[in-house]
Parts: structure tokens; C-alpha cells; sequence
């Protein structure tokens, strides 16, 4: 940045707007309405990403630009693990660059690879939710750059917006009452892309022709991690802790629903 004339600036610190926004909370919630109407390229392709998330279908810009305003940069170099078999899923990440590879080690030790994802990909958009236990592991083929959000942030966003709260609402039911959990969890990106005879696809269809592949891959991981899960006897803890899991989801979700009747 270079001046063009005399020029007084000033600055402050990220622990002092971090001060400043505990004592004055609503001058964030402005500062999410003002600052972030303008339509530079990074918020673009954040509220573009954002948006091929099925729950964020029809929440008012103004919650995105929460979600937006929210996100976390992270750097990773190339070879860096981004998550790993069983870890807990807690954060959702959409790519900026790079490319991140989806993988998974086969009983004779060979690592498969499921799918590589690139700018714009957006990772455990729903396994946060409900806090899942992670069935694959990620790693960055190349230096990669990425935006995350905790679960936790997007709570409290969530009960600021009743059109969200009642889609995740939606969205946490649904994985709970699932007979073939997620084992894979991710939106691929990726521009029109040339078939064979050389016609290039719509990004409606190529987005569709995606999606369908991530379930079909979706249905074969839930089969090889259930094979898995049978051929490994767990521990009574093991099974005590999945139960207790288990349970409390579906009372925390039985709660909402009961909430949403009594407003009804």
C-alpha cells in the first residue's frame, strides 16, 4: 500500500477489537451488518462456498455474513495432516488453496485414495454437528490455505437465526435416525469440467454428478468401516460411551422438537 498525498492513519490492535467487542457487543453485530457489504473476492468466495451447503439454503445474507466474519484462516504446509480416524469432528473448512486428499488404509496396510479436493471444497460440513467420530484421514498434497469455523461459533450464530437453528435443527435429526451414517463428509468443488466428447458440463450439472459420486463413495466407506467395526470386538467403556453418545443426541434433539411444538 503506498500513499498518494499527506496522510494521517491510525491503527488497533486484535486484542484491543477483541476488548472492544466484549464491552460494546453490538457495535460487532454493526460491524457484521456494515463492514461486510462490500464485495471483495475473498468474502465472494467464502459466501459462494457457503452456499452449497443445503442448511444455508435460504438463511438471510446478513447470518452468512456472520458465519463469514466468523472463520478462522489456517496455513498448512504441504504433507500436513488436517484431521485423522477418529479424531472428533468440531470444525467445518471450506479450501482456498491447494488441494487436500482424502484417504483411508486398507486392512493390508495399502493407503486408497478417496477423493482430492480443491479450492472452494467445503469438509465436515455435517459431522460437526453432531460431533461425529471422523472415519478418514485428510492431508495436503501441496501447501494449502483454508477457513475454518468451530461448532461452538456456529451455536451461537444459529440461535440468533431461527430460519438456521431450525434447518440444523432439521439436518441433526436426520443423521441421528440415519441407518448409513456419513462417513464421508465434503462438497466438491471444481470448475465446469470437460467430458469426453469435449461439451462442457454446467456447473448445476457437474455440482449434481458430485454429489452423486460422494454418496456412492459414502455407501462403500460405511461398508468398509462397518466391516471394520465387526472384525474389532470393542470394550465395554467403548460401548458404554457410543451408548451414552447415542442417547444424548437423541434427547437433545427429542427436547428441540418438543420446543417447536409448544411454540407451535
Amino acid at each position: 500500500m503506498t500513499s498518494t498525498n499527506y496522510t494521517t492513519l491510525a491503527n488497533i490492535s486484535q486484542s484491543e477489537i477483541k476488548t472492544l467487542f466484549e464491552i460494546y457487543p453490538f457495535f460487532k453485530e454493526e460491524l457484521v451488518k456494515r463492514t461486510i457489504r462490500y464485495d471483495d473476492d475473498l468474502k465472494i468466495f467464502l459466501e459462494s462456498a457457503l452456499k452449497t451447503i443445503d442448511y444455508l439454503q435460504g438463511v438471510p445474507d446478513e447470518t452468512i455474513n456472520k458465519i463469514i466474519f466468523s472463520m478462522t484462516f489456517a496455513k498448512f504446509d504441504k504433507g500436513s495432516k488436517i484431521f485423522q480416524v477418529d479424531e472428533t469432528s468440531h470444525i467445518m473448512q471450506i479450501i482456498q488453496g491447494g488441494m487436500v486428499e482424502i484417504y483411508t488404509t486398507m486392512d493390508n496396510g495399502v493407503e486408497f485414495v478417496i477423493e482430492r479436493l480443491y479450492r472452494g471444497s467445503v469438509i465436515n460440513h455435517r459431522s460437526f454437528i453432531t460431533e461425529d467420530k471422523i472415519d478418514v484421514n485428510a492431508r495436503c498434497q501441496m501447501p494449502v490455505t483454508l477457513f475454518y469455523i468451530l461448532w461452538d461459533k456456529m451455536c451461537e450464530i444459529k440461535d440468533s437465526c431461527p430460519v438456521l437453528s431450525k434447518n440444523i435443527d432439521n439436518i441433526e435429526i436426520q443423521l441421528i435416525n440415519k441407518d448409513n451414517p456419513i462417513a464421508l463428509d465434503y462438497i466438491i468443488s471444481r470448475d465446469a469440467t470437460v467430458s469426453k466428447n469435449k461439451k462442457r458440463r454446467s456447473r448445476k450439472e457437474q455440482a449434481y454428478r458430485d454429489k452423486l459420486t460422494v454418496k456412492l463413495k459414502n455407501a462403500v466407506m460405511f461398508h468398509i468401516v462397518k466391516t471394520r467395526i465387526l472384525k474389532r470386538i470393542p470394550n465395554f467403556n467403548e460401548i458404554l460411551n457410543m451408548a451414552i453418545h447415542k442417547k444424548k443426541r437423541e434427547m437433545q434433539a427429542a427436547r428441540r422438537k418438543q420446543q417447536e411444538f409448544d411454540l407451535d
